[in-house]
């Protein structure tokens, strides 16, 4: 799979000029004097690119002969490569050579200007798509920068860098961006700008998730700074709110736990009232589940509010631990598959696999469920109700990635089946039901006949779904499969080969449509660069329906809405907007003539035939 070379594109020349002249302007205008060079980096600055070049050309002529070293001459040189890397021509990279030489004997070869140099020259490479070159004289920067420079100068170059990550990710570059991320969080670290470089990271978290390196994304944790070093709340809240979507957007991979726990750090520095109690309970709920009291105590220590709470959850991960397996945390008679005392005589047990009663109950109208009484607290003005709803849409998007993939029980979801299961276990002939996830307990009922009970389980759950094809898609070869395909489109989509791309997601979404969330962002990302924007809107809705909560998701999906919604006005027909939107995720009639339409994040309130208002 290859590309061929790509021309310099002439905005991303631009833009790159405009980036690097932030750290050149201060130092280079107030070093030198002469009408003729201040008039050269006018006519620059201004884009007026033939005046400034017939300038510079006529200083450097002047000067043939003259004081090799004189800054006006260093000045022209480095102004010259700026001048010929905005205007993609190839001779910038002489210039910045001389201008390199000039400025070291200047100024010492560890003088930050040295730097602002090799960041021009870095502009340049990245300009001419040279991506060695360009990472290899970052470096040199970088390192002349953290020796020398003020902490003042330290975060200027931090946020050039920034910017210049920023515009790769924009122009399709986000492979390239990575080493502009890490050396803007050198810079911010060594200048010890601990808020700056919490932001920052929020921002590789994301970056380096959407790029499938997670072990980028545990080294980031490590570096993150405490909270009790930070004094806005704002940055505090950023923090914490990125962390709780991250473990969320990702649970198959990412250890959730850990991220709760940094994200409860903010919190709890923020004072956020609402969401501190959220997460402990979240957190304990974990630990209690995963049968580790050790991480209730360390909880404790570190978070002594939690009191009674954690008490309870502390005695319940003992008895997990010690196999009285999955008590009821509100200290209630157990649910049917959790029996704590197995009798020896039992000669028949009934068993489920959880992944398949999960995907089941997730293919049924649940979700849909929730997204209407969303909407009918909006529309009834209850904003706490309406808050309550997303933070439980939120939850269970998250839940549904854990129970699936079976690192979750489904206790939950088999409250919601009570009434059937003794019928079911009746005709099964069976006094106990297990799941098959659950080794200990299965090991104490020992050589009883045990019969699969899945199949009429999940024929209560109303899924949509039978149930040969979700046993068919959760076998571990087809699992397999997906992730091979899904691998390969991701790989394919960064190299910019966007049909292969999307041959191998569309693939790898055909076994497993509602495993990723991200395997339909990134097919959405696909079909908008190959101009399949109908395509591309179902994609992206189909993505933030699996992750509601995700902020790099939003952004994709208002990317796509903002393009359609200039063809979907108010008063316009139900029919037309059917028409242009396609068939929408949900469908909700109200009292009277009322109905709403659901596309993703976006509802659309309908009165007789008309649309009346767009919520988003």
């Amino acid at each position: 799979m290859s590309t061929a070379p790509r021309r310099p594109n002439s905005l991303f020349a631009a833009t790159i000029a405009l980036l690097v002249i932030l750290v050149l302007a201060v130092s280079w205008a107030a070093a030198v004097a002469g009408d003729k060079l201040v008039a050269a980096e006018e006519a620059f600055a201004k884009g007026r690119n033939a005046k400034a070049e017939r300038l510079l050309l006529a200083i450097l002529d002047d000067a043939e002969g003259g004081v090799e070293d004189d800054p006006r001459i260093t000045s022209a040189v480095v102004t010259l490569a700026r001048l010929y890397t905005n205007m993609g021509k190839p001779e910038a990279e002489s210039y910045y050579r001389r201008g390199l030489e000039a400025t070291a004997r200047q100024w010492g070869p560890n003088h930050p200007e040295v730097g602002d140099v090799l960041i021009s020259l870095v502009g340049f490479y990245l300009n001419q798509q040279r991506r060695e070159d360009a990472e290899h004289r970052l470096g040199q920067a970088l390192s002349i920068y953290e020796q020398e420079a003020s902490n003042e100068k330290l975060v200027t170059v931090a946020d050039t860098l920034f910017q210049l990550a920023t515009f790769l990710q924009n122009a399709d570059r986000a492979s390239e961006a990575t080493p502009f991320f890490d050396g803007s969080l050198r810079l911010l670290e060594t200048a010890e700008d601990v808020e700056r470089t919490a932001l920052l990271i929020t921002t590789m978290l994301e970056h380096h998730t959407q790029q499938g390196e997670f072990a980028s994304v545990a080294n980031l944790l490590d570096r993150l700074p405490t909270a009790g070093r930070i004094a806005d709340e704002d940055a505090l809240i950023t923090v914490a709110v990125t962390l709780v979507t991250l473990a969320e957007d990702q649970p198959e991979v990412m250890d959730t736990a850990r991220f709760w726990e940094q994200a409860l750090e903010y919190y709890v520095e923020a004072d956020d009232s609402e969401a501190v109690p959220m997460l402990f309970a979240l957190l304990l709920h974990v630990y209690a589940e995963e049968g580790e009291p050790e991480k209730i105590v360390s909880l404790q220590t570190r978070f002594p509010a939690i009191g009674a709470l954690a008490d309870e959850k502390l005695s319940e991960a003992r008895s997990v631990r010690a196999g009285n397996h999955e008590m009821d945390p509100a200290g209630s008679d157990p649910p049917v598959d959790s029996e704590t005392a197995p009798a020896t005589t039992t000669a028949r047990i009934g068993v489920y696999d959880p992944r398949v009663v999960a995907a089941a109950y997730y293919s049924s109208d649940v979700m849909e469920q929730v997204v209407k009484q969303h909407i009918e607290a909006r529309l009834a003005g209850d904003e706490k109700l309406h808050a309550e709803l997303d933070a439980q849409r939120q939850a269970m998007a998250t839940r549904m990635q854990k129970q699936i993939t079976g690192r979750a029980p489904v206790d939950d979801i088999l409250e919601h089946i009570n009434d059937a299961l003794p019928g079911i276990m009746e005709n099964a002939g069976v006094s106990q039901i297990v799941s098959l996830a659950d080794g200990q307990t299965l090991a104490d009922y020992g050589s009883a006949e045990r019969v699969d009970i899945t199949k009429p389980i999940v024929g209560t759950l109303n899924s949509q779904m039978s149930y040969e094809t979700i046993v068919a898609r959760l076998n571990p070869e087809v699992s397999s499969e997906f992730q091979r395909h899904y691998e390969a489109g991701a790989t394919a989509a960064d190299a910019g080969d966007f049909e292969d791309a999307i041959a191998e997601l569309e693939t790898a979404l055909e076994i497993h449509p509602d495993l990723s969330s991200l395997a339909w962002h990134k097919l959405a990302y696909c079909y908008q660069n190959v101009g399949r924007r109908a395509d591309a809107w179902i994609a992206i809705r189909k993505a933030i329906i699996l992750n509601p909560g995700d902020p790099q998701r939003q952004r994709a999906f208002n990317t796509i809405w903002n393009s359609m919604k200039l063809e979907v006005t108010l008063g316009t027909s139900e029919k037309d907007v059917r028409r242009l939107l396609g068939t929408p995720d949900i469908e909700y009639s109200g009292k009277g003539a009322s109905l709403w339409l659901v596309y993703g994040v976006v509802t659309l309130e309908f009165k007789n035939g008309k649309l009346k208002a767009i919520s988003e």
